[in-house]
Order: C-alpha cells, then structure tokens, then sequence
C-alpha cells in the first residue's frame, strides 16, 4: 500500500489540469467535507486527542458559518488545511482538491495494476538514483532523490550504485533535494553499510496499534562498504530521507553535512474525502531505538552546520583532511596534499587583476607564460598550450588538468624571479624568468 500512495504522489498532479474540475461548493458540498474530515482524522491520525481537537475545530467554524462565503473549491481547502494547521503543524497532513487522484482512489480495486503501474514509474525515475559517479580524490557521491522500492529490480539499481562506488575512499549522499518515500527501500539500501543486523527504526501505526520494526538485511546486500559516509542535506530534505540521516548519524555511522532538515517523521497515506478531495493523512510516527523519538518538528540536526549549496564542497574537504589524519605514508600525504590543494582552489575562486597576471607573462627557460584577452596560458616550446587559473595568488594550474601546478616566486620588490613547476608525481622543475 505504501509503494502505491507514493507513487500516486509521485504522479504530479496539478491543480490547473484536472479534467474533472468542480468549479463551486455548495453548502451540502461542504457539509459532507467537514464530516468526512472529522471522521478520517479521528479513525487514523497519529495523536487521537489532536484529531479530535481537529474535527472540533473545523465543525465549529462551519456552523459559525466562517466556511459559508467560500464556493471555490481550491481556497475551501487551503482555509480547511489553515484550520488544522492552527491546531497542530504537521507538514505531512493536508487537505487537496484533485479530481483526478479521489476517482483514481475510489475506483481502485485493481492492486495488479497499481503495481505494474508502480514499477513503470520506479524505472522512470530510476529508482531514485539520479546521479552515481567518482569525484576527484576518489570519493564516492552518489545523488538519491528519493526512496521508492525495496524490490527485486529496485535491489538490483542499489546494489549497481554501489558496487561502482565500493572502493573509494569515502562515500557523500546528497539528499538534499529529496523528500523522501518508502521507509523499507530506507532499510534496504542502509543494508550495504552495515555487516551485523542492525536496528534502525520503528513506526507505530495508531490505527492498527501496531508497532513495525525496521532493521538492515546485510544477507541481502552483495557488498558491503565500510569506507566513511557523509550524508548531505537541506532544509528541503523531508520525510523519509530524514530518517535515512537520521537513522546513520545516531548509529555513528554516517556524518551529516548541511542545513537542519524540514522535520517531517510521520508515515503517510492519501484517502479520498469526496470524489473531488483527498486528505493525506499521517497515520504512524517514526521511533528511534536509540533516541526513543524522532526529527517531527525539529529536523536533523546536521553534524557540520553549513549552507546547503556549500556542503559538497565541505563534505570533499572534510573526507580529505580526514584521509591526512590516518596515514603516515609519505607519499600517501603528498597525493592527499595535491588533492587538497585543488579541492580548495576548485571551491574558493580567485580573480587576479592584469598587473599581476602581465608581472606572470614571460619566458622562463624552456617554458613561455603569456596574458592574452585577459588571460594567462603556459606552454612548453613544441607542447600544446595551456590556460591557467589561479589556486592561491602565487599559484596556477592548468585548466582541465590536474597533473601539475605553477608556483611563481617573486622578489621584495614583488618582480617575478622565477617559477616552480610541481608535478603529481612528486618532480618539480625551476626555471628562471628571461624576459618580461
């Protein structure tokens, strides 16, 4: 059931398409809208004595009439969803008008076809795999967009993702444009990180009194990847991506790179109120096993507090200065150093005026630097040709190429004497400025 509410969330729908469009309410319309309201909310809400309030709430502004002058449906709903709102903020429950999602919801019987249907939109979104790929230094990043399917051919797309990206040093997962999905393809891919069994999570239902456990299935995992992980995320990140940080960060197993989240921990499911409205409706809370609660409300609170558009710039800083920590081998320490070096220039860039870049232009023995439109280029004599830009003021690197760096070396009187060209192999060549 819950493969197949969210994918009918998934489906997009807009107000200003609905082919079946009730332009007014009248005032049997709204009758019956409160009431069902009422009802649902007591029969499933997640805080009974919040849905009673709720339903008391709404009844009382109907037969005071503040509902009366309303007859389009869309504001009915937004002044229905303030209502409820003023009683509790719960991001996950509203009320909607959509035409399209009640019929599709009172007609469905058919759950063959709600799953093949399903899985066609799993494989369009590749089940929420957007981006697998291997940055520079040999991390990992890997951009879920959301969490969708815990089945066969979704286990095949995780385990894929994560195969490739199984020897990097460190793993980044950028959530922060994910607003979440099925709490068990949550658990599903948290089975890659961990080697034991491990306890995530559990959801109670209040409409079932039931309680759900969610743990990993390592047994289900083709790998598993013990490297470093860091999640980021945003104030965006919603639901169940937030449990997935949430779940790695309190079991010391992931770091948390961002914004606080948007504080969204409570399972959902849509239910037709009419055959023009729907109401989502938070039917179970997340509990942590280690927290004994959960992010509603509050969010996750990242571990390095940044500005989303900043943090995989931080994340690929942070995993290299770790790596610097742990090793002792020389050479190791000068690779990470280059790595270093150009993760910073990469994220912090650097204008050079032209009097500093024409004091650059010159013939240095074999190798000649020249400022042409505003811009500096390096050649060896016989060697292809360059761009440059800047790491730090003194520094350059060719453009595209990771390989080697130039240091330019000046006097007091701040001339260029000569230049220090410093190779990934650990070279590094001097050569003395001719001519200017």
């Amino acid at each position: 059931m819950n493969k197949i509410i969210f994918l009918l969330s998934m489906l997009l729908y807009t107000q200003s398409n609905y082919s079946q469009k009730k332009e007014t309410l009248n005032e049997v319309d709204k009758s019956l809208l409160v009431s069902n309201i009422g009802q649902l909310l007591i029969q499933n809400y997640i805080f009974e004595e919040l849905a009673f309030k709720m339903k008391e709430s709404i009844d009382k502004q109907y037969k005071s009439n503040v509902y009366s002058k309303i007859v389009d449906p869309i504001k009915f709903a937004d002044i229905i969803n303030k209502s409820l709102n003023e009683i509790y903020f719960d991001k996950h429950l509203y009320v909607q008008y959509n035409p399209m999602l009640a019929t599709e919801l009172i007609e469905s019987e058919k759950e063959e076809q709600e799953e093949e249907d399903s899985i066609s939109t799993y494989r369009e979104i590749n089940y929420g795999f957007s981006n697998v790929e291997i940055l520079y230094g040999n991390i990992g990043y890997l951009n879920l967009t959301s969490f969708v399917s815990d089945d066969e051919e979704g286990l095949k797309t995780i385990e894929s993702a994560l195969t490739f990206l199984q020897y990097t040093n460190a793993l980044i997962i950028d959530l922060r444009t994910n607003t979440g999905g099925s709490p068990d393809a949550v658990a599903a891919i948290s089975s890659f990180f961990f080697a034991n069994t491990v306890h995530l999570n559990d959801s109670f239902d209040r409409s079932l009194n039931r309680l759900t456990e969610y743990w990993t299935m390592p047994e289900k995992a083709n790998v598993i990847l013990t490297i470093p992980i860091y999640i980021l995320v945003s104030d965006k990140t919603f639901s169940a991506a937030e449990e997935f940080a949430y779940n790695l960060q309190k079991l010391s197993r992931a770091t948390i790179v961002g914004e606080r989240t948007a504080g969204g921990a409570h399972n959902t499911f849509v239910k037709p109120i009419s055959a023009d409205f729907v109401i989502y409706i938070p039917y179970g809370r997340a509990i942590n096993p280690i927290t004994k609660t959960n992010w509603e409300k509050v969010g996750v609170q990242p571990d390095i507090e940044v500005a989303s558009e900043s943090a995989l710039e931080i994340a690929t800083t942070k995993i290299v200065e770790n790596l610097l920590l742990n090793t002792t081998d020389e050479a190791e320490i000068f690779n990470l150093n280059w790595q270093l070096d150009l993760l910073k220039a990469k994220h912090s860039i650097l204008n050079l005026d032209l009097e500093t870049l024409n004091n650059y232009a010159g013939m240095y023995d074999d190798k000649i630097i020249t400022l042409e439109k505003g811009k500096l280029f390096y050649q060896r004599i016989g060697k292809p040709k360059f761009e440059l830009e800047p790491m730090k003021s003194n520094f350059m690197k060719p453009k595209g190429n990771n390989y080697f760096k130039i240091e330019f070396v000046a006097d007091s009187n701040k001339n260029i004497q000569h230049i220090i060209v410093y190779y990934k192999d650990n070279r590094k060549e001097k050569s003395i400025k001719k001519s200017i």
